[in-house]
């Protein structure tokens, strides 16, 4: 295979390869956001996240208002 060819091949696979990246880090991001806004929406105050419901004794907490 020519150099030529070569180059401008890696090139094209190259710009698919960090399209790819983007739309996942795009979609990384924008769920970190979500995740964030769930967590400080009044409406599911009284539910806590999944990392929050484990105490050290590794026991359920009991949820706010109840």
């Amino acid at each position: 295979m020519p150099p030529e060819l070569r180059k401008s091949l890696a090139r094209e696979l190259h710009k698919y390869a960090l399209g790819l990246m983007v739309i996942f880090l795009l979609f990384a991001i924008t769920f970190a956001l979500a995740f964030v806004r769930f967590d400080q929406h009044e409406k599911f105050a009284e539910y806590q996240l999944y990392l929050k419901w484990l105490t050290i004794e590794r026991k359920l907490q009991k949820p706010f208002g109840k």
